[in-house]
C-alpha cells in the first residue's frame, strides 16, 4: 500500500489548517466543507471544495495528481497557479491565500500564505544485504589517515599514482570534478584517474533500489567502532534523555553528508514507512522522541508525528554539501 504526506510549513499560526494530511485514498477532498477541513484565520478564503488529490498506479509507479476544484483563490504548486498537476516529492503546495498574495498567477510572497504545505512520498527502502562490511569492527589502533578528511583509512583507495585516500572522499571528489566539467585528477599530484579505478559509492541506486555498499564511512564520521552501537537509537523505542541527546549529536554531525544520513536514518528506523505502519504505542514513542505532546492520541498523534519528522528532514536538507577544504580544517582543529 502506498501513501504520501502534505506537511504544513506555513510560518503563520493557523488552527484551521491541519499540520499534516495523510494521502492514502484514491481521492482526498480538501476544503472548508470537505473531507479534509481547511480554512484561513480570516475565513472563507478556502473554497468549500477547494481541491482534490487523486492517487493511482500508472505503469507500476504510484502517482499523485493535485486538482483545483474551480476554487475562488486558486491552488499553487511551487509558486505557480495550477488546474491539474502531478506532484513530485518536496513540491510546495499553497491552497488559496487571497488576491493580495498573487501577481500574474504567481505567489509573490509564499511566506504570507496560511495554508502552505510540502509534499512528501516515502523514500526507497535501503537494502543492507549487499553491504559486505555491515558487521565490521573498526580497530581503534589504525594509524594511517586520509589526507582530505583525516579519518582512519580503513576503506582506502590507492590511485595509480600511488597516493591513498578514503573511498568516500574520492567519490565526492569525482562528483566535484564532473560538476565543473573537469577530468578526475589526484588531489595531490594532479595525475588523472577514472571512476572505474575506485570502489562504488557508499550508497548506489540500481533499478530504483537503494543499496548500501559500505558502512565504514558512517562509522568513521560518527567515530564509532561498529554499527550495533546505533541499536539503542531504534526510533520505535522510547529514548531516555541521555539517549535523545546523544542521538541528536550524531544526527547533527552527519547532516552535511546526505547519503550517510540516509543510512543512519534507515538503520535506526527513522522513515515515513515506519511511522505509517507503527502501532499506537510505537507512535507514542516516536512522537516523544521528537519532543511531541505526550497527551496526543489516535489520528492527531499520527499526523503530528509525520509533521515533526518531515520538518526535521527539511531542516537537514537546508545544509549544503561540505567543502573538502573546510572539512580538512575542521578535522585539524579537533
Amino acid at each position: 500500500m502506498s501513501f504520501a504526506i502534505l506537511v504544513k510549513i506555513s510560518n503563520i499560526e493557523n488552527p484551521n489548517a491541519p499540520n499534516a494530511i495523510i494521502l492514502e485514498k484514491k481521492r482526498t477532498q480538501i476544503g472548508r466543507r470537505s473531507e479534509i477541513h481547511m480554512d484561513t484565520n480570516k475565513g472563507k478564503e478556502i473554497s468549500k471544495h477547494h481541491a482534490a488529490v487523486l492517487h493511482d498506479l500508472v505503469n507500476d509507479t504510484y502517482v499523485w495528481l493535485l486538482e483545483d476544484r474551480h476554487s475562488l483563490n486558486g491552488t499553487f504548486v511551487n509558486g505557480r497557479k495550477i488546474v491539474r498537476m502531478i506532484l513530485r516529492s518536496k513540491d510546495e503546495v499553497i491552497f488559496g491565500g487571497g488576491a493580495e498574495f498573487r501577481g500574474n498567477d504567481m505567489i509573490n510572497t509564499p511566506e504570507l500564505s496560511e495554508c502552505r504545505y510540502r509534499f512528501f512520498v516515502p523514500e526507497h527502502k535501503i537494502n543492507f544485504k549487499k553491504c559486505h562490511d555491515l558487521n565490521i569492527c573498526i580497530n581503534d589502533k589504525e594509524k594511517e589517515e586520509c589526507c582530505i578528511c583525516y579519518a582512519a583509512l580503513h576503506k582506502m583507495e590507492q590511485l595509480q599514482c600511488g597516493h591513498t585516500f578514503c573511498s568516500h572522499c574520492l567519490n565526492h571528489w569525482v562528483k566535484v570534478c564532473a560538476k565543473s566539467m573537469r577530468p578526475s585528477l589526484c588531489p595531490i599530484c594532479r595525475n588523472p584517474f577514472t571512476k572505474s579505478d575506485i570502489s562504488k559509492e557508499d550508497i548506489s541506486i540500481t533499478h530504483g533500489r537503494v543499496i548500501v555498499n559500505s558502512i565504514v564511512p558512517l562509522l568513521k564520521i560518527l567515530n564509532i567502532n561498529e554499527i550495533t552501537q546505533l541499536d539503542k537509537f531504534k526510533f520505535t523505542e522510547k529514548w531516555s534523555d541521555d539517549t535523545k541527546r546523544e542521538f541528536w549529536e550524531y544526527f547533527n554531525s552527519i547532516e552535511e553528508y546526505r547519503p550517510l544520513q540516509k543510512i543512519f536514518r534507515h538503520y535506526t528506523g527513522m522513515t515515513l514507512d515506519k511511522i505509517f505502519k507503527a502501532s499506537n504505542e510505537e507512535l507514542k514513542n516516536m512522537h516523544e522522541n521528537l519532543d511531541g505532546d505526550p497527551n496526543l492520541d489516535g489520528e492527531e498523534l499520527k499526523r503530528d508525528t509525520f509533521a515533526r519528522f518531515c520538518v526535521m528532514l527539511l531542516k537537514a536538507r537546508e545544509i549544503k554539501a561540505p567543502n573538502p577544504a573546510k572539512m580538512r580544517m575542521r578535522r585539524q582543529s579537533r
